[in-house]
């Protein structure tokens, strides 16, 4: 069995190093380009929640250890509304139970442990 292995082993790792050569060839003429990105100025980790194309606006979250940060942007990386977590604030959601989403193009909602909110 042991023999059958090293067989094995021993014709994967000594191919014609002409094929290796072929296939670096084909892979080096791959180009890749980036067809539909968005650039957002921003230092963090974000989470993207959702994404409205027909408003144009994404929204997301930067979770820190003491609070979160809910930012809507547009499609041209513009910062539009920005809501602060932190602390006891009144319409504090909790936990998040789903992803924030949007209701209609001014609106999202937040299902958290508290409750539903909409901002």
């Amino acid at each position: 069995m042991k023999f059958i292995w090293l067989s094995i082993f021993l014709t994967v790792a000594c191919t014609k190093p002409s094929d290796r050569e072929v296939e670096t060839e084909l892979s080096s003429d791959l180009i890749l380009v980036a067809v539909d990105s968005i650039e957002i100025p921003f230092i963090g980790k974000p989470v993207v929640n959702d994404i409205h194309p027909r408003a144009r606006r994404i929204l997301f979250m930067d979770q820190r250890d003491l609070g979160e940060e809910i930012y809507v942007v547009d499609f041209e990386g513009n910062t539009l509304h920005s809501y602060s977590k932190f602390g006891d604030v009144p319409d504090r959601y909790g936990v998040l139970m789903a992803p924030l989403t949007f209701v209609d193009n001014h609106h999202f909602l937040a299902y958290g442990f508290v409750g539903f909110n909409t901002y």
